[in-house]
């Protein structure tokens, strides 16, 4: 992202930090900053400026936090419909004084705990990062493993960045046998133990010694194994979407995905020539692109339907 007004983008991350610390500790809120300069300060991935600032909030506090960024002129993005309805962890919020933006996270997904209890555990384990000269509250080593091993697994099969980023955490992050132990207790408690099992098994971190002890229900195991699988694949958002979806809803959305209108057309692709053939062929470009991944989708939706019990 190009520089904003007198600052540049680095510069201002470490400000939208400190601001935004500042805001929560004006409001009484409690938060983790996740991901971004966090990861690089634990050696979890390779020194990078950030294009937003991603705050994990409590998730009873999410509203009023947003409501108190509103008050201080920030918005949130007009996202297009369908993501909207895809992306329900978090909220995006811009301002026009600044370069990035801020993702105010209720959830992370891969955490198939409760919330709450995924946030108040996070929270006690929490460190403090200097940022702008201010402190601010990050998840400590191993909670933003944990975070940076959802993040990037959820979309490495189509996102070269996010494979890059989780195969730095297997070969260049070394764990101690406490460690690694401590790891397990706190995947297990948080409800990642079975969503990160294939990472945790890389790094040598052992499962709940009793398969009873892990957190979440088959569903919510099942739908994080299919987003993984699926990657950053549209035509997954849009399954998904379908399948949360009843009624005319259903049709409205399906018609959005085959042949959207002018104006859902522009948000979506607003390089397309508004013309009509220019319309025509962004139109005919989405089916063209987005068809073998939706595919794909409902293939592995559909095999994973067939291999539930009782089916």
């Amino acid at each position: 992202m190009a520089e904003h007004r007198s600052f540049p983008l680095a510069t201002s991350i470490e400000l939208a930090h400190a601001w935004t610390s500042w805001l929560l500790e004006q409001e009484g809120i409690r938060a983790l900053f996740v991901k971004g300069p966090g990861l690089a300060h634990h050696g979890l991935r390779q020194p990078r400026v950030s294009s937003d600032v991603d705050v994990l909030v409590s998730p009873a506090e999410v509203n009023r936090f947003v409501e108190a960024l509103r008050r201080n002129g920030w918005t949130e993005r007009q996202e297009r419909s369908e993501r909207a309805i895809y992306v329900a962890h978090s909220v995006t919020l811009v301002h026009e004084s600044w370069p990035c933006d801020i993702d105010v996270h209720r959830m992370f997904p891969g955490f198939l705990a409760d919330p709450q209890e995924t946030f108040d555990t996070l929270w006690a384990r929490r460190v403090e990062l200097t940022l702008a000269h201010r402190e601010v509250p990050v998840p400590d080593r191993l909670g933003s493993l944990l975070i940076a091993s959802l993040h990037a697994l959820r979309s490495r099969s189509t996102d070269p960045r996010h494979s890059r980023e989780l195969d730095y955490l297997l070969t260049r992050v070394s764990l101690s046998e406490d460690e690694r132990l401590d790891l397990s207790s706190l995947a297990i408690s948080t409800g990642c133990d079975r969503t990160l099992r294939t990472v945790l098994t890389a790094l040598d971190v052992p499962g709940p010694a009793d398969p009873a002890d892990s957190r979440g229900d088959a569903a919510a195991l099942r739908e994080w194994e299919l987003r993984v699988a699926a990657g950053a694949s549209t035509g997954y958002m849009w399954l998904t979407m379908l399948r949360r979806q009843h009624g005319l809803s259903v049709l409205r959305t399906a018609r959005s995905a085959i042949w959207p209108s002018r104006a859902e057309l522009l948000r979506m692709r607003p390089d397309a020539v508004d013309s009509v053939l220019g319309r025509l062929r962004a139109r005919t470009d989405r089916l063209v692109m987005g068809l073998p991944g939706a595919v794909s989708a409902a293939r592995l939706w559909l095999s994973t339907r067939r291999s539930e019990p009782g089916d």
